[in-house]
């Protein structure tokens, strides 16, 4: 009896109390569900709209021949999602076409960040690092590329030409051989 006397729970003052203060953590997980799914729809929007200025740049870039405008609507699809890998490798490249190898190379670093295992990312990167004459780094991507896309002659042919651009011809005469047959090979595939 002397238990249950200085147990405080026990008391309904109490019970009410705790009722309440339930009450109120269930009402706020309760809003907080309600808002996370409210942010999981806005996020879901804002891809939707990222995706069309993205499809935006792409027409900018192929109907248009507008490099700054695809820029610009590339810019926008990042603003929106800037988790769109995609929207940083073809802002990186629009500026690679525009000749601003900083801006290309800041949105490739992104982009590889983002993703490290994608071979637009990397390739394209690799061009970068080509066109600004930093051939070790350009070898060491496009030796990344090819090993994730193992049947893009592109790849090869770019890797080619900077071992040759830092004199190692051997390893050019490679990547240059391996090149050819694949190129060969895939024109052979097309009827």
């Amino acid at each position: 009896i002397a238990i249950h006397t200085r147990y405080d729970i026990e008391k309904p003052s109490i019970k009410r109390f705790i009722r309440r203060k339930l009450g109120i953590y269930r009402k706020l997980r309760e809003e907080n569900e309600l808002l996370s799914e409210k942010l999981r729809e806005q996020e879901e929007k804002l891809k939707v709209l990222a995706h069309e200025y993205f499809v935006m740049g792409n027409e900018c870039i192929y109907q248009a021949n507008s490099f700054k405008a695809a820029i610009a609507n590339y810019s926008k699809a990042i603003n929106l999602d800037a988790t769109f890998v995609d929207a940083w490798i073809k802002r990186g490249v629009a500026h690679l076409r525009q000749k601003e190898y900083n801006e290309a190379l800041r949105d490739l670093n992104e982009a590889v960040r983002l993703s490290p295992a994608y071979f637009p990312a990397i390739y394209n990167r690799g061009q970068i690092f080509f066109q600004m004459e930093l051939f070790q780094e350009a070898v060491n991507d496009l030796s990344h590329a090819t090993r994730l896309d193992e049947q893009n002659w592109k790849a090869y042919k770019l890797l080619g030409d900077a071992y040759s651009r830092l004199g190692e011809e051997e390893n050019a005469l490679m990547a240059w051989e391996m090149s050819d047959f694949l190129k060969a090979r895939n024109n052979k595939e097309i009827p």
